[in-house]
């Protein structure tokens, strides 16, 4: 499993190394390697107590959930153009998906 990490340098040239992905864990070292070693130590103690990573899909609240993406002209044309900037580079590779 792999945790996108944000490394920051600190005043007294220390490092802070925070993950934030899944639950939050902060560390601070005397340099980047230790804060990395200190945050992969923490993150797999977290992980060592039995604790599992799952979906889950929640239902109920506002019936009209706010769309991904704007709904307007500049939007749909900008999704409509990665769309077919898609096909042709599956195309160009020899894939073939079937959806509208």
């Amino acid at each position: 499993m792999e945790f996108t990490v944000l490394l920051k340098p600190t005043k007294g040239l220390r490092y802070r190394a925070t993950c934030a992905s899944l639950f939050h864990t902060e560390v601070e070292g005397e340099t980047r390697e230790q804060a990395l070693e200190q945050l992969r130590q923490q993150i797999q103690e977290q992980m060592d107590d039995g604790t599992e990573i799952i979906q889950m899909k929640i239902n109920g609240g506002t019936s009209n959930p706010l769309p991904l993406w704007p709904d307007d002209e500049i939007t749909q044309k900008w999704l409509k153009a990665i769309k077919e900037v898609r096909q042709e580079a599956d195309a160009e590779e020899g894939i073939i998906v079937n959806n509208p």
